[in-house]
């Protein structure tokens, strides 16, 4: 089996790779992988799996980062479309159109040699002080690290005369993506009673807090932690005795809520020519058809009440809404009118004002369906 992988650094390019036995059930588009390429490792996007018989010998992939694809054939032909149209390398375009912090790094390491050898050549000043830092990580130092540490202007060249007399030896290590998936533990009362037991003050409190506050028939630790100090270890007992259980489960990340404006409930009363534009608009949806429409309206006219009838109908009709804003800055105020309008379940955030855990949280709920109203600045066009 072989796979085209669009690498998201460097050209961008596209490479063909052999898939190792042993990584063949994992593998589909979509999905990212940790590859070679030159001397470094990188991570890049499945596009095609092909059986094409190589014209040379093909470097193996490493790994499979994904368990599911971030992307399915159809957002694939949108971003073969963007690249082409704006003569982007396909690797970059998938680079940027999904959630940052998401590759995997890949990092060059310096250690010194297991048995450190007395330098047989005289070292300048410069080389001396690489391998006197050294001495204080036996378990190696990043590169960039090394060179903010020793300062030197001659850094990169001093390091590679010591790696080629073998003084000290480079190596690439594969660290953790940025961005990961964010898990809790949530505990879930068995329903057995306590009445024959003996339990503590603490036990007792534990249990009173995840039967008074649990949802879904849980309650996450880190909830019962607000209000009992180090609750881990009496959770644990209570497991022990068959009062609760636990599992572990994700977590979306969620933005803070913004401040409140005004306390107005409901859709108002659309004027004449706010329900001729919005009848206009719905008619469109509707026949699920493309129609750009232009709204003309001084600020405070109401032209934010159409846009949110129109979000009424694509959702009614199963479709989903993309409210773009020009300026973060805009946000809070649209957000607290749609969250008035819709289940707040239902909506979701995405701009560069949020951290790269709560962007990648918003966008997989965008992607899995949980979320159909998304609000965002630019970045948000992709999601």
């Amino acid at each position: 089996m072989l796979v085209n992988v669009a690498i998201s650094r460097g050209s961008g390019a596209v490479f063909t790779y052999a898939v190792p036995e042993d990584l063949h059930s994992p593998i589909s588009p979509g999905k990212r992988v940790l590859v070679p390429l030159g001397t470094r490792r990188a991570t890049g996007y499945i596009i095609e799996i092909t059986e094409d018989p190589p014209q040379k010998k093909l470097k193996d992939i490493i790994d499979v980062i994904d368990e599911e694809p971030l992307f399915d054939d159809g957002d694939l032909s949108f971003y073969r479309w963007i690249s082409r149209y704006y003569l982007y390398p396909l690797g970059k375009t998938l680079g940027d159109v999904l959630p940052p912090g998401i590759d995997v790094k890949n990092d060059r390491w310096i250690t010194l040699f297991d048995e450190p050898r007395e330098p047989s050549e005289r070292l300048s000043k410069e080389r001396r002080h690489i391998l006197e830092t050294l001495k204080s990580f036996p378990e190696g130092c990043r590169q960039q690290s090394l060179k903010r540490i020793c300062r030197s202007v001659s850094f990169d060249r001093d390091l590679y005369h010591l790696a080629k007399k073998g003084y000290v030896k480079l190596e690439e290590r594969v660290g953790r993506a940025k961005v990961q998936k964010k898990m809790e533990t949530l505990v879930l009362p068995t329903g057995k009673s306590t009445a024959a037991l003996r339990l503590t003050e603490k036990q007792r409190a534990v249990m009173d807090l995840v039967a008074r506050e649990a949802t879904e028939g849980g309650c996450l630790l880190s909830f019962i932690a607000r209000d009992i100090k180090n609750p881990s270890p009496t959770v644990k007992t209570l497991e022990q005795k068959g009062l609760l259980e636990t599992k572990i489960i994700e977590k979306f990340r969620e933005p803070p809520p913004p401040p409140i404006f005004n306390h107005a409930h409901g859709a108002v009363e659309l004027n004449e020519d706010q329900a001729r534009a919005l009848k206009a608009v719905r008619r469109a949806v509707e026949d699920r058809k493309y129609a750009p429409f232009l709204l003309h309206g001084v600020t405070g006219s109401g032209k934010t009440e159409v846009y949110l009838g129109a979000i009424e109908t694509a959702l009614a009709s199963g479709g989903s809404a993309l409210l773009m804003v020009p300026e973060i800055a805009l946000t809070s105020q649209l957000i607290n009118r749609v969250r008035r309008r819709f289940d707040d379940s239902l909506v979701a955030l995405y701009h560069s004002g949020l951290s790269e855990g709560e962007r990648y949280d918003q966008w997989r709920k965008m992607k899995r369906g949980a979320a159909r109203i998304l609000i965002g600045a630019r970045s948000a066009v992709f999601v």
